[in-house]
């Protein structure tokens, strides 16, 4: 039958759809043709390609645009190549049928979704060398333009109708591989990408991916690579994840030296640290010059500023999700780093290969060398890490890790020649995983953690005389996915744990405590947490993402609890036995997203997030140069923290120039903010509760972020507007001041450049405003005291903040040689900029012995300050090896 009658007779039947066959023999869409037309209607391609192929197409003309005008050029080319570039231009589905090609337009298939059976593909996604799981690589079926993200243990899940895809995955620094799939079944695809090394050197830090910032209605979320902030400048050689989040707008550090960081105008509290689903409380070493992460240890780094998902809670501001390396399940490996200040080394290998492996990696300074000469009391001071893992493959459904970290600081010094005193901290934390797969869609993960943080002010090391303050908590809580259907996924879960607190005691060896020093009660608590989350796409434009986090808090026995009066004087004491429930708190916690899509490349984003936070830093101080910190949970005294977040945005991606540009402004609200009563006494007090002062806080701003990801020059620039003000009851007339960590401009700029094959250039700016601070007025004398008279509160601000960073990387191997060392050389703070962390005021006397405010001895009407920084200009070198 001639092809022009059939098309005259779907004419004059409309609507029934006839087979167009043409040479209908076996089905090889592997072979090689060559076609080439310009500007010729649709039909007269799909005619040639059936010629040449012997394949026949079935298709109803009163959908498809046979007469459409295509240009076509293809050269010995696999027709199913031919047809996917064909056809998604077109906006066409192609599914196999019984040796005939079945075609579709897209909006077509979506209308029959509904009732056309559908199937999974799933699988895992692993580095093909070292079979390490790829966190966040992105599955895209080419012909739909849907997909998916392998989530944090590599497992992705998607579910489409049946048909022939082309299935695209892809993860950064990876050569991305297509697969054609035929999925008239369920399917399990594992999936092993191969490192691109051309691609490694142009990223640093990235927000996801094009599926996942355009098409997910997720705010606030940066992913940082913790392989490529090593070619960052470092402080003494020691690269550090953590500090590397200074550049990223909306996140502001202390100071030089300090690993505090405030996020979107919360306090240093707010933010939850997890090292494989366990909580770190403390991240910082030698008073927070380092921090605890190190890049050799660590795989993946997820940072939500404000918004966290459903499943995570217990914080304000922000959560830093960090996952370790699994260790190489097929080849041992070494790699180290000699550095000024530290040296670290990292070992892995599998057990039993493509089933299980471990992975070890330790870090230890030896300051002491430095100061033995200048300091001969010194007796000690050195800070260590020690990562350790393993992971077992049990079958395809069952997955278990072992994982543990152990962090140290110690300082000691000889008091006299019978004596010594010092300080030291650390961290302990450990976590059992189990993953599970239900079914081809329902994922589940179930973690058992511990984690403990103990600080040590100790006055005599022989005789055990020291204050002691920890936090420790024991937790059990379950995650799961289900993957209804690409357009369509369900999160939820439980959780679990128990607390235990000591505020700060001292300990006499075997002298019971309280003897000689008040007894500061102990307290412990255990919470429960429901959560549920559901992202689903409201046609082709729309995403709405909603949900809720339940938490409740209880707190338990043994301990003591005092009553106060409206004037904050105890009138009360109550005792609570063992197990004893005596106060519990519950908040509902809405999670609701919306997302808008602008074209295939642009989306809008709006969010609101409410969070609450159970267990509070009580510390006074501001210095970043303290570990003396208390924690204690919310109770009869401290009501939790609640927050709210409302948040817009607009993302817009480039791929091809390789540009991606993001802004979201942000307006919070956080309640029962805790503050001080001047002259507050907090240590070893049992009463220090009477000296807490509660209040509100409002935060705003606007952030900007411009990256650049390919050729060789990379980078970004990012800037956030904002400001934060606090209210606090029966404090500074009940004024409104702003806070501490009111820094309304922030510029950070990074730039790396490829100088050659095996040399790498890379700078980084970074300006801030100066932290709010409160400046005397005046000075009066009171029994031989010098006494400071304060005006507003946070009136006045420190200098601001800037510095530039230099850094040079060599690689000193060939390309493809299997011992890889590098040398890397850093200079901060190249042009000596003077950052002030505090400032000290004079008090000078005239003849009759009164201050003079303001003082100079040389011109009189001045204020004179003298401000304390930390250091100007510090090169570093640093030696990195790996075999």
């Amino acid at each position: 039958m001639n092809v022009y009658i059939i098309r005259i007779l779907f004419i004059l039947l409309p609507g029934i759809l006839l087979p167009v066959s043409l040479h209908a023999q076996e089905l090889d869409l592997q072979q090689k043709i060559t076609i080439e037309f310009s500007e010729i209607p649709f039909y007269k391609v799909l005619d040639s390609i059936a010629g040449q192929s012997n394949i026949s197409f079935s298709y109803n003309p009163k959908k498809i645009p046979i007469h459409s005008l295509v240009s076509v050029k293809a050269i010995e080319k696999p027709v199913s190549e031919i047809l996917n570039d064909l056809f998604k231009e077109m906006r066409i589905r192609y599914f196999v049928v019984e040796e005939q090609i079945v075609l579709k337009m897209l909006e077509q298939m979506k209308d029959e979704k509904k009732v056309q059976e559908s199937f999974t593909l799933n699988g895992y996604i692993r580095d093909v060398s070292s079979g390490e799981i790829l966190v966040g690589a992105t599955v895209v079926s080419v012909d739909l333009i849907q997909g998916t993200i392998s989530n944090g243990y590599g497992f992705y899940s998607i579910t489409l109708p049946e048909g022939h895809y082309s299935i695209r995955f892809s993860f950064l620094g990876y050569r991305s591989i297509e697969r054609e799939i035929e999925l008239f079944g369920d399917k399990n695809l594992d999936i092993e990408l191969e490192e691109d090394p051309s691609m490694l050197d142009e990223v640093v830090i990235r927000v996801d991916e094009n599926l996942s910032e355009i098409q997910k209605s997720q705010m606030g979320k940066i992913s940082i690579c913790p392989r490529d902030v090593q070619d960052m400048p470092a402080l003494m050689g020691e690269v550090d994840v953590l500090k590397s989040l200074q550049s990223v707008p909306g996140i502001n550090f202390f100071s030089d030296g300090s690993t505090l960081f405030y996020v979107r105008g919360g306090n240093k509290d707010q933010n939850l640290i997890l090292l494989d689903e366990a909580p770190v409380y403390n991240p910082a070493h030698l008073l927070g010059f380092f921090s605890v992460f190190i890049p050799d240890a660590v795989k993946d780094i997820k940072v939500y500023k404000g918004n966290l998902p459903s499943q995570h809670g217990g914080r304000l501001s922000s959560l830093i999700d960090i996952k370790t390396k699994d260790g190489n399940m097929r080849h041992f490996g070494v790699s180290g780093n000699v550095g000024l200040v530290a040296s670290r080394l990292s070992v892995e290998g599998p057990v039993i290969k493509d089933k299980s492996s471990f992975f070890v990696s330790g870090r230890r300074s030896y300051l002491k060398l430095y100061l033995d000469n200048d300091n001969p009391d010194l007796k000690d001071l050195y800070f260590s890490d020690l990562y350790g893992k393993l992971n077992f493959r049990i079958n395809r459904n069952n997955r278990l890790f072992f994982s543990g970290y152990f962090g140290k600081d110690y300082f000691r010094t000889n008091s006299s020649t019978e004596n010594s005193s010092g300080i030291n901290w650390g961290n302990m934390v450990g976590s059992i995983r189990w993953n599970h797969l239900f079914s081809d869609r329902l994922f589940s993960n179930t973690t058992f953690y511990a984690s403990k943080y103990d600080y040590f002010l100790v006055t005599s090391y022989e005789k055990k005389y020291q204050w002691n303050s920890h936090i420790a908590n024991i937790g059990f809580k379950t995650d799961f996915t289900w993957y209804i259907r690409p357009e369509s996924t369900l999160k939820f879960g439980i959780k679990l744990g128990g607390h235990n607190y000591n505020p700060g005691n001292f300990e006499m060896g075997d002298i019971p405590e309280g003897t000689y020093f008040p007894l500061v009660p102990r307290r412990n608590s255990r919470d429960f947490a429901l959560y549920a989350s559901h992202e689903i796409e409201l046609g082709e434009k729309v995403s709405l993402q909603y949900g809720f986090r339940l938490p409740s808090w209880e707190n338990i026995g043994e301990s003591v609890e005092y009553t106060f009066d409206q004037d904050h004087n105890p009138i009360d004491t109550t005792r609570y036995e063992v197990g004893e429930s005596y106060h519990s708190y519950a908040n509902l916690e809405p999670r609701l997203g919306l997302l808008y899509r602008v074209g295939e490349y642009s989306s809008l984003k709006a969010s609101y997030t409410r969070t609450s936070q159970y267990i509070h830093m009580i510390t006074n101080s501001v210095s970043p140069f303290t570990a003396l910190e208390v924690w204690l949970p919310s109770g009869p005294n401290i009501k939790p923290q609640l927050a709210d977040q409302f948040s817009i945005g607009w993302s817009k991606n480039w791929p091809v120039k390789g540009w991606h540009f993001q802004t979201e402004a942000y307006y919070r609200v956080m309640n029962n903010q805790i503050d001080y009563n001047p002259h507050a006494k907090m240590l070893l007090n049992p009463l220090f509760e009477s000296e807490l002062r509660f209040g509100e806080a409002r935060a705003f701003g606007i952030e900007f972020f411009l990256k650049k990801t390919s050729g060789r020059l990379s980078g970004w620039v990012g800037y956030s507007l904002s400001k934060t003000k606090k209210q606090i009851q029966d404090l500074y007339d009940n004024e409104v001041f702003p806070a501490f960590n009111d820094r309304p401009h922030d510029l950070s700029m990074y730039l790396n450049y490829k100088i050659s094959e095996r040399t790498k250039f890379s700078a980084n700016w970074i300006f801030s405003s100066g932290a709010a601070i409160t400046t005397p007025t005046s000075f009066y004398k009171y029994n031989g005291y010098t006494v400071p008279i304060y005006a507003e509160k946070n009136r006045d601000r420190l200098p601001p903040y800037h510095r530039l960073d230099l850094s040079v990387d060599i690689r000193l191997n060939r390309k493809e040689a299997r011992f890889e060392h590098n040398l890397n050389i850093s200079v901060l703070n190249i042009y000596g900029r003077k950052n002030p962390f505090s400032m000290n005021f004079n008090k000078t006397l005239t003849d009759e012995e009164q201050f003079i405010i303001p003082a100079n001895l040389v011109k009189n009407y001045e204020l004179v300050s003298s401000q304390i920084y930390l250091y100007k200009v510090i090169p570093s070198l640093n030696y990195k090896f790996r075999f």
